[in-house]
């Protein structure tokens, strides 16, 4: 997997969502957050990772890191959603 770590995906009821699972964040090996900042989601970068890369297959998604084990949970967690797939546009010899 990427980063050198393992996943699971969890469905939810909904066929448009799932959660992502996974322990040992390599992101987060070397990070203390200052009392300041408890409220920064460091680990977010993946959520824009994802986003990214379901886009340029067509998905547009939503994605919220739900948990995280910088903030002392015992799993990292990102849950996803589709929000619509992009009809690919191809153009013609005319254009």
């Amino acid at each position: 997997m990427f980063l050198g770590i393992n996943a699971e995906v969890s469905w939810s009821s909904n066929p448009r969502q799932f959660s992502i699972e996974f322990k040992g964040n390599p992101l987060i090996e070397f990070v203390e957050l200052p009392e300041q900042f408890k409220d920064l989601d460091y680990s977010n970068i993946l959520c824009g990772v994802l986003r990214g890369a379901l886009y340029s297959v067509q998905m547009v998604v939503t994605t919220k890191l739900c948990r995280s084990e910088l903030k002392g949970d015992p799993i990292s967690e990102i849950e996803v959603m589709l929000k619509e797939v992009v009809a690919e546009k191809v153009k013609s010899d005319d254009d």
